[in-house]
């Protein structure tokens, strides 16, 4: 094995394609440097860690969404926290994050947890939910169609803090700039992602009207409102593949 990745750099160097050999460090300490001399000898500048396999991406959508990639939320006077698998919390260079979640449950706050893992934050959680690895997108789609069909959103602080006038004049130019055809468009720009797209997601199937069970524990049930969604006493025991979609939104303004 050592001699045939030796045999590959060897060959890659010898015929001048430094730029295709990069090494990987989970998380990299001082060995780096010492690491780093050697590659650098050779021509090589490829390196990769813990940071741009990991926490990059997610820090990327952090910045899409509202500027920046490490953001601080107000958790311990949060009423309701909702935290998605390997959610920044887990890592261990976030555990004020972490503290400050249990601060708020001790002040009654709801941990709600989506994660295909029982992992320490579910086991923490009020409410916990197992999706299907990657489908999770899917889920987020189908619960943002039913605050906005169902106008469960904060109208006045979407009015203030949402460039709903941007996002019309860009997106639906057949609509007055005002903020009930906004509301309009947005609706219509979820219509299809119905709690009946994401039933696959987590494991268990819609159901029209039905009243569901109240979660008493993490034990894999999720608490809806008038979604129509229902979770199973086993939502692991049957398989369905993960169905993905991909969507626009508007972006928050800076202010």
């Amino acid at each position: 094995m050592l001699d045939d990745i030796a045999g590959r750099i060897r060959k890659a160097l010898v015929e001048g394609r430094q730029r295709e050999v990069m090494y990987h460090l989970g998380r990299p300490g001082h060995e780096l440097v010492y690491l780093q001399r050697v590659f650098h000898a050779w021509g090589i500048d490829g390196h990769n860690s813990h940071t741009n396999v990991c926490s990059a991406s997610a820090r990327a959508g952090y910045a899409f969404w509202h500027g920046m990639d490490r953001p601080s939320p107000d958790h311990a006077n949060a009423r309701f926290i909702l935290l998605l698998s390997s959610h920044l919390e887990t890592g261990h260079y976030f555990n004020p994050h972490a503290q400050r979640i249990i601060e708020a449950k001790a002040r009654g706050a709801k941990v709600a947890v989506v994660d295909s893992r029982l992992s320490n934050t579910a086991s923490m959680a009020d409410y916990w939910l197992a999706p299907w690895p990657g489908s999770e997108a899917a889920l987020l789609l189908a619960m943002a169609h039913v605050l906005i069909h169902e106008r469960r959103y904060d109208a006045d602080f979407l009015r203030r803090w949402v460039n709903w006038e941007e996002y019309l004049r860009e997106e639906r130019p057949d609509l007055p700039v005002t903020f009930d055809a906004f509301h309009r468009a947005i609706d219509e720009h979820y219509a299809r992602y119905t709690p009946q797209f994401a039933a696959p997601a987590p494991r268990w199937p819609p159901t029209s009207g039905a009243t569901p069970p109240p979660a008493t524990s993490a034990a894999g049930r999720w608490p809806a409102r008038s979604s129509g969604w229902s979770s199973s006493s086993a939502p692991w025991a049957r398989r369905a593949g993960p169905r993905r979609a991909r969507g626009t939104r508007p972006s928050r303004r800076r202010r």
